[in-house]
């Protein structure tokens, strides 16, 4: 099983106004910079 499969059964729980993006993808790239060596947003 994929990392993407064990995200997508997290639950939603934004409103679709707030969804710009797929919860699933945010996830992941926040997992990817952390594993990347990212400490801050800038």
């Amino acid at each position: 099983m994929t990392l993407i499969e064990h995200l997508s059964v997290v639950e939603e729980i934004r409103s679709k106004v707030n969804q710009k993006h797929n919860l699933v993808d945010v996830i992941f790239l926040v997992i990817s910079a952390i594993l990347a060596g990212a400490e801050g947003w800038q």
